[in-house]
């Protein structure tokens, strides 16, 4: 295997490296020396002026920047308006639906019940639960609801 080989200065004299170890900035080449070749990274200082196409495209590029940052402000805000709309509306519907509740219970208290509809059993049931009693005679659904109050 064949390695190439470079003279770099050291002092008033020269050693020799391996030409994959030669560093620029860090060696440097001893007199008449040359490099087999190219380094791997070559670094350039290059200035660039502006140009006015470019400066233009640059500053429409912030103002679309800034119409873009004022539009996100105010979907933001739009956003919380509408979180609060929403929880507030939440209130008032959970607010309606405790009313629609109450309001069904009351109506259940005073609607009249049917109880010609109920079978035998049913109104011995709700007999006993009104502390009603039921003469021992009695077996016909008709005489049964006739012991139940007027309301």
């Amino acid at each position: 295997m064949l390695v190439n080989t470079v003279k770099i200065k050291h002092g008033e004299s020269y050693r020799i490296i391996n030409e994959s170890d030669f560093k620029h900035g860090q060696h440097e080449l001893y007199e008449g020396e040359k490099l087999s070749v190219a380094p791997d990274n070559v670094t350039l200082d290059l200035k660039v002026g502006i140009t006015p196409d470019l400066q233009k495209t640059i500053d429409d590029m912030k103002n679309e920047c800034q119409r873009v940052e004022n539009n996100n402000v105010q979907l933001k805000a739009l956003l919380v308006e509408r979180e609060a709309i929403e929880a507030q509306l939440r209130g008032e519907l959970k607010g309606a639906l405790e009313s629609v509740s109450a309001l069904t219970e009351q109506l259940a208290k005073y609607q009249k019940v049917d109880y010609s509809k109920l079978k035998v059993d049913e109104i011995k049931e709700l007999l006993k639960s009104k502390n009603i009693e039921i003469p021992p005679d009695v077996k016909l659904k008709e005489d049964l609801l006739a012991l139940l109050p007027k309301e």
